[in-house]
């Protein structure tokens, strides 16, 4: 590890990236490898506030036991209090070099300049990159304050979050498409062709969602499990040549790479209802509507709930791109869906008396904690119950009428339901998101 904290220091005092590059080439081990993936990565280990300790000097731990107990945090084998000491134990049997070597990892900063695309220069895609995306604001009357009539409304749609790459001719790369968390959809090829025909180094902001021979569009759960495949690279070619990809948006590459652009979205909306044509089998612009007030805006968003949509983001049409969560858009929707982390599991009683009867899951900062145990299909009991290591980690989406206090205290969701098992998430969603879908949700009732 003294290697490790020497690498630290070196890449502190060198301003040059070329330079950093070099040095990162030098120390190049399967051990830098490892500290770099476990700090930079988007793995969560829940501990807030470093713990006080005394150094010794000579460490009597290992770089396996500070990966060992990372793991276990992550995995969330350990939490709260049991946490919290077991990392004072680690820190205070290291030397004061390995006890910084340490807390770069577990505070997720490396402290020396050094970013995520840079480790991937030595260590090429070691490092999941975030997608950027601009997301909607719930509903609220503070947020609709930030609402400019005449808007657009759009169909909220209920499949997997994709950004399409079409990069210029000049660089030689091919299309690709990646999720919100940075993972590559595989397979698409037929979906790749139509979207190389559009406008070159733009980035396409939308959902894929998957269809069946008559082109009814498949629920959330079946739908995304398909996906799932092609994240995995397993989905056939009958499978992918049913995924269609609705557009919303389209971002020129510099854009994108700085976070933020100066066009208004009216010319984005024009630019992609011209450019979608018939000719486009498997791409479509997403279903919207000019909305001059806010009771048509609330009609619209009920014309789509009575078609069995899941609602409406409504726009400013003069919002322009951003990667954050915008004030100019807010979601319409009455159910709430959240992504939660998987704790652990209940066996079922009865029926299911050998099986699973409820999934434990909790939000990112732990404050929500939730039985999830309807919508789970008789073989998504058996497959869970038979492979928990497979599953326990891992994120799901649960439909609910919002959040509740439970009788202990904590906090948990009324009438939680499963979804689906979310491979393209690495975070779950906090107390803070789930309340404001929840207070939104209400409002729209």
């Amino acid at each position: 590890m003294t290697n490790i904290y020497k690498m630290l220091q070196e890449l502190q005092n060198e301003p040059s990236t070329l330079k950093k590059v070099e040095i990162l080439e030098n120390y190049k081990s399967v051990y830098a490898k490892q500290f770099f993936y476990y700090t930079l990565n988007d793995v969560k280990y829940g501990i807030k506030k470093t713990p006080a300790y005394n150094p010794v000097k000579e460490s009597e731990v290992s770089f396996g036991d500070m990966i060992e107990l990372l793991d276990k945090l992550s995995a969330r084998e350990l939490t709260g209090n049991a946490a919290i000491d077991a990392v004072a134990n680690l820190l205070n049997m290291c030397s004061s070099e390995d006890a910084e070597v340490f807390l770069c990892m577990l505070q997720k900063k490396t402290r020396c300049g050094v970013s995520s695309a840079l480790v991937n220069k030595v260590y090429p895609s070691l490092i999941t990159i975030p997608a950027k995306v601009m997301k909607a604001q719930p509903y609220s009357e503070k947020n609709m304050k930030n609402i400019v009539f005449p808007a657009i409304s759009q169909r909220k749609c209920d499949g997997a979050r994709c950004l399409g790459v079409n990069p210029s001719l000049a660089s030689g790369e091919e299309v690709f498409f990646m999720s919100s968390s940075g993972k590559n959809y595989y397979g698409l090829s037929k979906l790749a062709e139509e979207l190389s025909k559009l406008l070159k180094n733009y980035v396409y902001d939308g959902e894929l969602l998957v269809v069946d021979e008559n082109e009814r569009v498949l629920s959330r759960k079946e739908g995304n499990g398909i996906l799932n495949k092609s994240l995995h690279n397993t989905i056939s070619e009958e499978e992918a040549d049913r995924v269609r990809f609705v557009l919303w948006d389209c971002i020129h590459m510099d854009d994108y790479e700085r976070d933020y652009s100066n066009d208004d979205y009216e010319a984005t909306y024009t630019i992609l209802n011209s450019i979608l044509t018939n000719e486009f089998k498997r791409i479509s612009f997403v279903e919207s509507k000019i909305v001059n007030n806010r009771e048509s805006a609330f009609a619209h968003f009920k014309e789509m709930l009575a078609r069995g949509e899941e609602g409406t983001i409504l726009k400013n049409l003069s919002s322009k791109w951003e990667n954050k969560r915008s004030k100019n858009c807010v979601k319409f929707k009455v159910v709430i869906q959240n992504t939660l982390r998987v704790t652990d599991f209940l066996k079922g009683k009865e029926k299911y008396a050998n099986s699973l009867g409820a999934i434990l899951c909790e939000s990112e900062d732990g404050l929500v904690q939730v039985r999830v145990g309807s919508g789970l299909s008789d073989e998504d009991r058996k497959t869970i119950w038979e492979h928990p290591e497979e599953y326990k980690g891992k994120f799901i989406e649960v439909e609910s009428n919002g959040i509740i206090l439970a009788e202990d205290g904590t906090y948990s969701l009324f009438l939680p339901r499963f979804i689906e098992v979310r491979e393209d998430k690495t975070e779950a969603d906090t107390y803070d998101t789930i309340k404001a879908l929840s207070d939104g949700s209400q409002m729209l009732m």
